[in-house]
Protein backbone atom coordinates (compact mmCIF):
# COMPACT_ATOMS: atom_id res chain seq x y z
CA UNK A 1 0.00 0.00 0.00
CA UNK A 2 1.46 3.65 -0.97
CA UNK A 3 1.70 5.87 1.47
CA UNK A 4 -1.19 8.25 0.06
CA UNK A 5 -3.47 5.43 0.59
CA UNK A 6 -2.21 4.12 3.97
CA UNK A 7 -3.03 7.89 5.39
CA UNK A 8 -6.16 7.63 3.73
CA UNK A 9 -6.94 4.44 5.47
CA UNK A 10 -5.90 5.87 8.90
CA UNK A 11 -7.99 8.66 8.85
CA UNK A 12 -11.16 7.04 7.36
CA UNK A 13 -12.96 9.68 5.70
CA UNK A 14 -15.49 7.91 4.33
CA UNK A 15 -16.75 8.55 7.61
CA UNK A 16 -16.54 12.70 7.25
CA UNK A 17 -20.32 12.46 6.03
CA UNK A 18 -21.70 12.33 9.78
CA UNK A 19 -19.71 15.53 10.46
CA UNK A 20 -20.22 17.32 6.60
CA UNK A 21 -23.98 16.97 7.00
CA UNK A 22 -24.50 18.44 10.19
CA UNK A 23 -22.30 21.63 8.98
CA UNK A 24 -24.53 21.93 5.96
CA UNK A 25 -27.99 21.91 8.19
CA UNK A 26 -26.56 24.50 10.60
CA UNK A 27 -24.93 26.75 7.79
CA UNK A 28 -28.83 25.89 5.81
CA UNK A 29 -30.56 26.97 8.81
CA UNK A 30 -27.79 30.39 8.89
CA UNK A 31 -29.00 31.14 5.17
CA UNK A 32 -32.25 31.18 5.74
CA UNK A 33 -31.91 33.90 8.41
CA UNK A 34 -30.44 35.71 5.38
CA UNK A 35 -26.48 35.60 6.70
CA UNK A 36 -24.04 33.51 5.14
CA UNK A 37 -20.22 34.05 4.52
CA UNK A 38 -18.46 31.51 2.61
CA UNK A 39 -15.27 32.25 4.09
CA UNK A 40 -16.38 31.51 7.83
CA UNK A 41 -18.53 28.13 6.05
CA UNK A 42 -14.97 26.93 4.32
CA UNK A 43 -12.82 27.93 7.90
CA UNK A 44 -15.71 25.62 10.01
CA UNK A 45 -16.15 22.75 7.44
CA UNK A 46 -12.12 22.86 7.17
CA UNK A 47 -11.87 22.58 10.86
CA UNK A 48 -14.16 20.09 11.81
CA UNK A 49 -12.75 17.60 9.66
CA UNK A 50 -9.44 18.55 10.88
CA UNK A 51 -11.12 17.21 14.26
CA UNK A 52 -12.52 14.45 13.12
CA UNK A 53 -9.50 13.32 11.56
CA UNK A 54 -7.47 13.72 14.55
CA UNK A 55 -10.28 11.70 16.52
CA UNK A 56 -10.52 8.94 14.57
CA UNK A 57 -6.36 8.38 14.49
CA UNK A 58 -6.50 9.07 18.56
CA UNK A 59 -9.56 6.92 18.89
CA UNK A 60 -7.44 4.02 16.81
CA UNK A 61 -4.31 4.65 19.08
CA UNK A 62 -6.29 4.23 22.54
CA UNK A 63 -8.14 1.38 20.85
CA UNK A 64 -5.20 -0.36 20.27
CA UNK A 65 -2.97 0.63 23.29
CA UNK A 66 -6.03 -0.28 25.60
CA UNK A 67 -5.88 -4.07 23.67
CA UNK A 68 -9.23 -3.36 22.19
CA UNK A 69 -8.41 -3.67 18.65
CA UNK A 70 -6.54 -6.57 17.47
CA UNK A 71 -5.97 -8.04 14.62
CA UNK A 72 -8.98 -9.95 12.92
CA UNK A 73 -11.35 -7.43 14.33
CA UNK A 74 -13.20 -5.31 12.37
CA UNK A 75 -13.36 -1.70 14.76
CA UNK A 76 -11.17 0.76 13.40
CA UNK A 77 -9.20 1.48 10.45
CA UNK A 78 -6.51 -1.58 10.93
CA UNK A 79 -3.06 0.43 10.37
CA UNK A 80 -2.36 -0.39 14.16
CA UNK A 81 -3.06 -4.15 14.51
CA UNK A 82 -1.94 -5.03 10.98
CA UNK A 83 1.30 -2.53 11.65
CA UNK A 84 1.17 -0.58 8.31
CA UNK A 85 2.11 2.17 11.15
CA UNK A 86 3.51 2.59 14.37
CA UNK A 87 1.72 3.63 17.09
CA UNK A 88 3.48 6.97 17.62
CA UNK A 89 3.15 7.99 14.16
CA UNK A 90 -1.02 7.94 14.59
CA UNK A 91 -0.42 9.86 17.64
CA UNK A 92 1.37 12.64 16.43
CA UNK A 93 -0.95 12.78 12.99
CA UNK A 94 -3.78 12.90 15.46
CA UNK A 95 -2.30 15.77 17.63
CA UNK A 96 -0.93 17.36 14.15
CA UNK A 97 -4.77 17.74 12.88
CA UNK A 98 -5.64 18.60 16.34
CA UNK A 99 -3.50 21.78 15.95
CA UNK A 100 -4.27 22.62 12.36
CA UNK A 101 -7.74 23.00 13.46
CA UNK A 102 -6.96 24.69 16.65
CA UNK A 103 -5.39 27.63 14.50
CA UNK A 104 -8.23 27.93 12.58
CA UNK A 105 -10.32 28.34 15.87
CA UNK A 106 -8.00 30.95 16.90
CA UNK A 107 -9.12 33.16 14.24
CA UNK A 108 -12.68 32.33 14.64
CA UNK A 109 -11.92 33.59 18.52
CA UNK A 110 -10.60 36.95 16.94
CA UNK A 111 -13.14 37.51 14.90
CA UNK A 112 -16.28 36.08 16.93
CA UNK A 113 -14.87 35.97 20.86
CA UNK A 114 -14.32 33.49 23.50
CA UNK A 115 -17.54 31.62 23.06
CA UNK A 116 -15.91 29.77 19.81
CA UNK A 117 -13.14 29.18 22.16
CA UNK A 118 -15.59 27.15 24.59
CA UNK A 119 -17.06 25.42 21.35
CA UNK A 120 -13.74 24.10 20.24
CA UNK A 121 -12.60 22.57 23.66
CA UNK A 122 -15.91 21.08 23.86
CA UNK A 123 -15.55 19.47 20.32
CA UNK A 124 -11.97 18.27 21.23
CA UNK A 125 -12.34 17.21 24.45
CA UNK A 126 -15.93 14.98 23.26
CA UNK A 127 -13.24 13.77 20.14
CA UNK A 128 -9.90 12.83 22.64
CA UNK A 129 -12.07 11.26 25.49
CA UNK A 130 -14.10 9.22 23.42
CA UNK A 131 -11.35 6.25 24.00
CA UNK A 132 -8.67 8.05 25.69
CA UNK A 133 -7.85 7.60 29.44
CA UNK A 134 -9.36 8.79 32.14
CA UNK A 135 -12.69 9.14 30.77
CA UNK A 136 -12.68 6.77 27.62
CA UNK A 137 -16.29 7.39 27.64
CA UNK A 138 -16.60 4.91 25.02
CA UNK A 139 -16.31 2.13 27.07
CA UNK A 140 -18.67 3.03 29.47
CA UNK A 141 -22.26 3.08 27.12
CA UNK A 142 -21.82 6.88 26.80
CA UNK A 143 -20.93 6.38 23.23
CA UNK A 144 -24.30 7.09 21.51
CA UNK A 145 -25.35 9.75 23.51
CA UNK A 146 -22.01 11.64 23.15
CA UNK A 147 -22.48 11.34 19.14
CA UNK A 148 -25.55 12.29 19.97
CA UNK A 149 -24.96 15.98 21.40
CA UNK A 150 -21.60 16.36 19.50
CA UNK A 151 -23.04 15.46 15.90
CA UNK A 152 -26.22 16.66 16.40
CA UNK A 153 -27.13 19.87 18.47
CA UNK A 154 -23.43 20.96 19.35
CA UNK A 155 -22.08 21.21 15.52
CA UNK A 156 -25.17 22.13 13.84
CA UNK A 157 -25.66 24.97 16.96
CA UNK A 158 -21.73 25.97 16.60
CA UNK A 159 -22.24 25.66 12.24
CA UNK A 160 -25.23 28.38 12.85
CA UNK A 161 -23.87 30.17 15.73
CA UNK A 162 -20.50 31.33 13.38
CA UNK A 163 -22.34 32.42 10.74
CA UNK A 164 -25.29 34.21 12.97
CA UNK A 165 -23.73 34.93 16.18
CA UNK A 166 -26.61 33.56 17.69
CA UNK A 167 -28.98 30.47 18.29
CA UNK A 168 -32.48 29.69 19.11
CA UNK A 169 -34.41 26.69 20.35
CA UNK A 170 -35.75 25.92 16.28
CA UNK A 171 -31.93 25.36 15.38
CA UNK A 172 -31.71 22.97 18.41
CA UNK A 173 -35.27 20.85 17.12
CA UNK A 174 -34.16 20.82 13.45
CA UNK A 175 -30.58 18.84 14.60
CA UNK A 176 -32.69 16.42 16.27
CA UNK A 177 -33.57 13.94 13.55
CA UNK A 178 -29.65 14.17 12.23
CA UNK A 179 -28.95 13.36 15.70
CA UNK A 180 -30.92 10.50 15.77
CA UNK A 181 -29.31 8.99 12.53
CA UNK A 182 -25.94 9.54 13.43
CA UNK A 183 -26.73 7.78 16.70
CA UNK A 184 -27.83 5.01 14.90
CA UNK A 185 -24.59 4.88 12.78
CA UNK A 186 -22.65 4.43 15.96
CA UNK A 187 -25.45 1.89 17.15
CA UNK A 188 -25.01 -0.05 14.40
CA UNK A 189 -21.33 -0.30 15.21
CA UNK A 190 -22.00 -1.43 18.53
CA UNK A 191 -24.50 -3.67 17.47
CA UNK A 192 -22.23 -5.64 15.40
CA UNK A 193 -19.29 -5.86 17.96
CA UNK A 194 -21.72 -7.14 20.85
CA UNK A 195 -19.91 -10.39 21.09
CA UNK A 196 -16.57 -8.59 20.83
CA UNK A 197 -17.21 -6.07 22.95
CA UNK A 198 -18.60 -7.94 25.88
CA UNK A 199 -14.81 -10.17 25.65
CA UNK A 200 -12.90 -7.31 25.99
CA UNK A 201 -15.10 -5.78 29.01
CA UNK A 202 -16.01 -2.95 27.09
CA UNK A 203 -19.71 -1.86 27.53
CA UNK A 204 -22.17 -0.12 24.75
CA UNK A 205 -25.49 0.01 25.04
CA UNK A 206 -25.66 -2.22 22.90
CA UNK A 207 -24.26 -5.02 24.37
CA UNK A 208 -26.11 -4.38 27.76
CA UNK A 209 -29.34 -4.10 26.10
CA UNK A 210 -28.63 -7.55 24.45
CA UNK A 211 -29.05 -8.40 20.84
CA UNK A 212 -33.26 -8.18 20.73
CA UNK A 213 -33.22 -5.13 22.76
CA UNK A 214 -30.17 -3.79 20.80
CA UNK A 215 -32.20 -4.13 17.35
CA UNK A 216 -35.31 -2.53 18.86
CA UNK A 217 -33.27 0.41 20.13
CA UNK A 218 -31.67 0.60 16.62
CA UNK A 219 -35.49 0.86 15.05
CA UNK A 220 -36.82 3.40 17.38
CA UNK A 221 -33.22 5.79 16.75
CA UNK A 222 -34.59 5.73 13.09
CA UNK A 223 -37.87 5.57 13.52
CA UNK A 224 -37.93 8.55 15.73
CA UNK A 225 -35.94 10.08 13.17
CA UNK A 226 -38.94 10.68 10.86
CA UNK A 227 -41.29 10.88 12.96
CA UNK A 228 -39.40 13.85 14.19
CA UNK A 229 -39.60 15.62 10.97
CA UNK A 230 -43.10 15.30 10.12
CA UNK A 231 -43.76 16.72 13.83
CA UNK A 232 -41.36 19.61 13.28
CA UNK A 233 -43.85 20.33 9.78
CA UNK A 234 -46.63 19.83 11.54
CA UNK A 235 -45.61 22.60 14.14
CA UNK A 236 -44.50 24.52 11.43
CA UNK A 237 -40.58 25.04 12.47
CA UNK A 238 -40.22 23.12 8.62
CA UNK A 239 -41.94 23.90 6.00
CA UNK A 240 -43.27 20.94 3.29
CA UNK A 241 -40.52 20.50 1.21
CA UNK A 242 -38.75 18.90 4.88
CA UNK A 243 -40.97 15.66 4.13
CA UNK A 244 -38.75 14.98 1.29
CA UNK A 245 -36.58 12.92 3.28
CA UNK A 246 -39.22 10.79 3.71
CA UNK A 247 -38.48 9.13 0.33
CA UNK A 248 -35.57 7.75 2.32
CA UNK A 249 -37.94 5.58 4.19
CA UNK A 250 -37.28 2.09 1.81
CA UNK A 251 -33.59 2.63 2.59
CA UNK A 252 -34.39 2.65 6.36
CA UNK A 253 -36.82 -0.44 5.91
CA UNK A 254 -33.89 -2.30 3.91
CA UNK A 255 -31.76 -2.04 7.13
CA UNK A 256 -34.61 -2.49 9.30
CA UNK A 257 -34.69 -6.25 7.45
CA UNK A 258 -31.08 -6.49 7.77
CA UNK A 259 -31.07 -5.71 11.39
CA UNK A 260 -34.11 -8.21 11.92
CA UNK A 261 -31.95 -10.86 10.69
CA UNK A 262 -29.26 -10.29 12.87
CA UNK A 263 -31.56 -10.13 15.92
CA UNK A 264 -32.49 -14.08 15.18
CA UNK A 265 -29.21 -14.97 13.57
CA UNK A 266 -25.80 -13.89 13.16
CA UNK A 267 -25.05 -13.22 9.69
CA UNK A 268 -23.11 -11.53 7.78
CA UNK A 269 -25.58 -8.63 7.34
CA UNK A 270 -24.69 -7.55 11.03
CA UNK A 271 -21.27 -6.26 9.23
CA UNK A 272 -22.57 -3.60 6.84
CA UNK A 273 -25.50 -2.00 8.84
CA UNK A 274 -23.31 0.62 10.42
CA UNK A 275 -21.69 1.44 6.60
CA UNK A 276 -26.16 1.53 5.73
CA UNK A 277 -26.94 3.58 8.15
CA UNK A 278 -24.38 6.07 7.60
CA UNK A 279 -25.64 6.25 3.73
CA UNK A 280 -29.14 6.73 5.17
CA UNK A 281 -27.89 9.80 7.42
CA UNK A 282 -26.16 11.52 4.30
CA UNK A 283 -29.29 10.90 2.26
CA UNK A 284 -31.52 12.13 4.98
CA UNK A 285 -29.18 15.18 5.20
CA UNK A 286 -28.95 16.44 2.23
CA UNK A 287 -32.24 15.87 1.59
CA UNK A 288 -33.12 18.09 4.74
CA UNK A 289 -30.67 20.56 3.57
CA UNK A 290 -31.86 20.90 0.06
CA UNK A 291 -35.48 21.17 1.20
CA UNK A 292 -34.26 23.99 3.54
CA UNK A 293 -32.34 25.88 0.42
CA UNK A 294 -35.04 25.17 -1.96
CA UNK A 295 -37.78 26.70 0.87
CA UNK A 296 -35.84 29.60 1.24
CA UNK A 297 -35.03 30.14 -2.06
CA UNK A 298 -38.83 30.01 -3.70
CA UNK A 299 -39.25 32.49 -0.56
CA UNK A 300 -36.80 34.66 -2.08
CA UNK A 301 -37.89 34.46 -5.36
Amino acid sequence: MDEKKLWLTAIRPFSFTATIIPVLLGTSLAIKTGTFSLDLFIIVLSGVLLLHAGTNLINDYYDYQSGVDKEGHLGGSGVLTSGLLKPEQVKLSAFFCFSLAFLLALYLIYQQGLMIGILFLIGLAGGYFYTARPINYKYYALGVPGVFLLLGPILVGVSYYIQTGSYNNQVFLISLPIALLVSAILHGNDFRDIKYDSEVGIKTLANILERELAGQFYFLLVGLSYFTIVLLVLKGLLTNWALITLITIPYAKDNFSDVIEAMESSTEKVKIIESKTAKLHLKFGLLLVIALLGANFLNRS
